[in-house]
């Protein structure tokens, strides 16, 4: 993947962190998602991670939310 300057990827997972993280790292997605970019939802809830990562890159940013249900979709448009 071609790193591009001015953007980040965020990963917020519903699972526990630590097995999310061992499958970032054995599909070597070290590089494309850095640690302090993982947010755990399993028990703050998706909108509470994603007010979080509003607050910490700001409300002008352009944010893609991909996801496979209602949650994502209602996550998205709130963003």
């Amino acid at each position: 993947m071609v790193p591009r300057p001015n953007c980040v990827n965020v990963l917020v997972t519903t699972t526990h962190l630590v097995p999310a993280l061992a499958k970032i790292l054995l599909y070597n997605l070290g590089s494309v998602f850095p640690i302090e970019n993982i947010y755990g939802s399993m028990k703050v809830g998706k909108d509470n991670c994603f007010q979080r990562i509003q607050d910490k890159f700001g409300r002008k940013c352009t944010y893609v939310v991909i996801g496979d249900g209602k949650d994502e979709e209602t996550a998205a448009k709130n963003v």
